[in-house]
């Protein structure tokens, strides 16, 4: 690192996992779908426990019954070629 950088322990990483899985879990026990969970999105507070944040794109989850699509969150971050080869393979 350089200069004023501060590199976080293993344990710091794991740790900001855990926070973020577990604020996830809340979530979808909870009937929310984030939809854009990303390290921009999650707050450090002093003692480095990890919030989620930015719900602007955060949903309802599916009812009984009802099945949620995956096509907006593959779509977002598909590369060229994998666009490619689904086309191909909706011609044949």
């Amino acid at each position: 690192p350089t200069s004023g950088e501060y590199v976080l322990s293993w344990e710091q990483r794991v740790r900001i996992a855990l926070d973020a899985a577990k604020g996830l879990a809340y979530l979808h026990e909870s009937n929310i779908i984030h939809r854009d969970f990303k390290a921009s999105n999650i707050l450090l507070a002093e003692d480095y426990s990890a919030r989620l944040t930015d719900f602007g794109m955060a949903r309802a989850g599916p009812t009984a019954g009802r099945r949620t699509s995956r096509r907006e969150s593959w779509a977002r971050w598909a590369t060229s070629t994998h666009y490619m080869e689904r086309a191909a393979d909706e011609e044949e």
